[in-house]
């Protein structure tokens, strides 16, 4: 069973680094450029924040980096 959480946190961490990724695109695409990579950076300034305070471990964390 503990196997398996370790499992979800990888898919979970991987899928958040594949939607940040792809928020690098979609962002500036649908907002503007300057608007777009402004917040796509906020994005990735929080889900720095996040790893480095602990919160969300499932989501951020080292495969979601990874990804990015």
């Amino acid at each position: 069973m503990h196997e398996l959480h370790g499992v979800q946190a990888v898919v979970a961490g991987a899928a958040v680094g594949l939607l940040m990724a792809w928020s690098l695109r979609a962002f500036p695409m649908a907002l503007g450029d300057a608007a777009g990579f402004s917040l796509f950076l906020l994005l990735v300034l929080l889900a720095v924040y996040c790893q480095l305070v602990g919160w969300a471990k499932v989501a951020v964390n080292t495969s979601a980096f990874l990804f990015l």
